[in-house]
């Protein structure tokens, strides 16, 4: 290496004849086995590209290779090939020790740095003694030189000890097995909150428009309930939970009866982080995987003590009520047990379109204290509108028509009616502006087109009032008409 940097002579120059001579030892000594190393990847670097790009880490080209094996490595196949090329060849032994010693951060523990050379599923059949608790025999490592001599001899001369390469061979694969237990519980997890959304809307479909006790598809909702309770029960298995054990907040008895009770659990969550891990641990254990926040709500909080409380809005009561989106007990605290979805089409706790304006306060509040709820809500406008279309064409998708009433565009309106603004929420600006800024949207733009969007809501409402009392009307003529006969 000495050799392809112009001037390195008389920077050699300047230290010590004993340190010169051991640099050019080290330089030119063929047992050594670190040049022999990068002669054999120079002259194989063409074969060895794909290696490269499959990598699941960072490797760069003047990295180190072992010939034939691409790392971290996926199976208990390969682990056995390559314990095999290291008794076999020893170019493939210095190649691999060499890897070692190249690869590995100083800062990174033997522990932490095995995931990079081995995947979880690669490990599972070994463990360091090759003892299992189950029953079920494991291969021990300590046998293994691709596990323990060759880590030592890459890193014996930054002082690991046999003791402590057992001791962090044994933590490694502790890591790995947790690692393997989590993925198969959030698997599980996600599958049945994934099920979840599309039999509730099965039962929506088949209720409306009849009453339960006429509805001809009684017997098929029956049916998924008890599929729905079944995934409940299974959920609550996979969580840990037995809904059935008692429960307590210390101090408070559940569900609180009072609005002192409240006043008191809000300052106690922010106070005390065991009072606060415990309302979380009570809202968790209590809410089903079916159920939405509002049908088990009363399990939380009687009818009584929420008498004074209301979602921030327009609020049909002469009293003044308090609003609910400046309590912890019910914002955050909520939001922490909903289990988040995946998809990019679906907004933690929220359910589109938006039905009331309520859901539209609640909204805007998430979106301003929430960081992943706005995110969610950014990648959900994204997914509602193609670039040809009008954004006024998708409101509907994310609001309903009833939501849209108590809100409007220019202050003048606004003093006179009553209403809110729109353009002092991050839902109907920043939101928007941000999630469909690629479809060549601006602030001129997306004003013309709410305009549009308020528009249609008062014309689709106007309707539904003109229907409605030419329903009303019809009725009563009906009415009227049988009256004369059922008197005679």
């Amino acid at each position: 290496m000495m050799q392809t940097y112009p001037g390195r002579k008389n920077v050699v120059s300047i230290f010590t004849h004993q340190k010169a001579n051991t640099k050019e030892n080290v330089r030119v000594n063929p047992l050594h086995t670190t040049p022999p190393v990068r002669k054999e990847r120079i002259s194989d670097e063409p074969e060895n590209r794909s290696t490269l790009a499959t990598a699941d880490f960072d490797i760069r080209d003047n990295g180190p290779l072992v010939q034939g094996f691409t790392f971290p490595l996926k199976t208990r196949t390969e682990v056995e090939r390559l314990e095999d090329a290291i008794h076999l060849d020893n170019n493939i032994r210095s190649q691999y020790i060499n890897f070692l010693t190249k690869r590995k951060p100083k800062s990174t523990s033997v522990q932490h740095f095995l995931s990079h050379v081995f995947s979880d599923e690669a490990l599972t059949a070994y463990n360091f003694h090759g003892s299992n608790t189950s029953g079920r025999a494991k291969i021990p490592m300590k046998t293994y030189s691709v596990f323990f001599d060759c880590f030592l001899e890459a890193y014996e001369r930054h002082g690991l000890t046999d003791m402590e390469l057992q001791s962090q061979l044994t933590a490694a694969i502790k890591y790995s097995r947790n690692r393997m237990r989590q993925r198969s519980f959030r698997a599980r997890k996600n599958q049945l909150a994934d099920s979840m959304p599309f039999w509730k809307k099965q039962i929506r479909e088949l209720c409306k428009g009849f009453k339960f006790a006429q509805n001809p598809n009684i017997v098929e909702i029956r049916t998924i309930k008890q599929m729905l309770r079944s995934m409940d029960i299974r959920f609550f298995e996979l969580q840990g939970i037995n809904p059935r054990k008692p429960l307590t907040i210390s101090g408070f008895p559940m569900p609180l009866q009072c609005e002192e009770d409240i006043e008191r659990l809000e300052l106690m969550v922010k106070r005390n982080p065991k009072i606060r891990q415990q309302y979380i641990e009570f809202l968790r254990c209590r809410k089903a995987l079916s159920a939405d926040i509002s049908e088990c709500f009363s399990n939380f909080f009687s009818d009584e003590a929420m008498v004074n409380y209301s979602w921030p809005m327009t609020d049909t009561c002469k009293m003044p009520r308090k609003q609910m989106n400046k309590y912890q007990i019910f914002t955050v605290c909520m939001l922490d047990i909903i289990i988040p979805d995946n998809s990019p089409n679906e907004v933690v706790g929220f359910r589109f379109p938006l039905s009331c304006p309520e859901d539209i306060e609640r909204l805007e509040f998430a979106v301003q204290t929430d960081a992943t709820v706005r995110a969610q809500y950014i990648n959900f406008l994204a997914t509602k509108k193609s670039p040809e279309e009008g954004v006024s064409k998708c409101f509907e998708h994310v609001f309903s028509h009833l939501s849209l009433y108590n809100y409007c565009l220019f202050k003048q309106e606004a003093t006179d009616s009553g209403k809110k603004l729109m353009t002092e929420y991050d839902i109907f600006t920043e939101c928007m502006l941000e999630a469909w800024r690629s479809h060549g949207l601006t602030k001129e733009n997306l004003l013309y087109e709410q305009q549009l969007a308020l528009d249609a809501a008062l014309e689709h409402r106007k309707q539904s009032i003109y229907k409605r009392q030419q329903r009303s009307k019809t009725i009563q003529n009906m009415l009227r008409q049988l009256i004369p006969k059922s008197t005679k």
